[in-house]
């Protein structure tokens, strides 16, 4: 989700181990990560939080809820992705013919 938050807004988000969440960026775009983080605190426990995240931040950016193709980009590349680590050849192994190449 930060993630998210990120990719959205533009911004910078650092959360520190103590809990502390730093935000840099433009200052709208400050304010509807904000929001956004606001919202995960207080419905850190609840199912579904995800799809709420995308929801709230469409909205405030001023885009349809539910309209965006950043999902389906996510799946494909992710897809794409376990597509080429599946069909990358195993390295294989030579032995050794005692020539070093790098000796002329």
């Amino acid at each position: 989700m930060i993630n998210m938050i990120k990719d959205e807004t533009k911004c910078e988000v650092i959360v520190g181990q103590n809990g502390v969440v730093w935000v840099k960026g433009d200052p709208t775009m400050e304010r509807v990560a904000e929001k956004v983080i606001n919202m995960i605190e207080e419905q850190a426990h609840t199912s579904g939080l995800t799809d709420r995240v995308r929801d709230m931040l469409a909205t405030l950016l001023g885009r349809e809820p539910g309209s965006d193709d950043s999902e389906e980009l996510e799946n494909s590349e992710e897809l794409e992705n376990s597509e080429i680590e599946e069909s990358e050849p195993e390295e294989e192994t030579k032995e050794d013919d005692g020539i070093n190449p790098n000796e002329g």
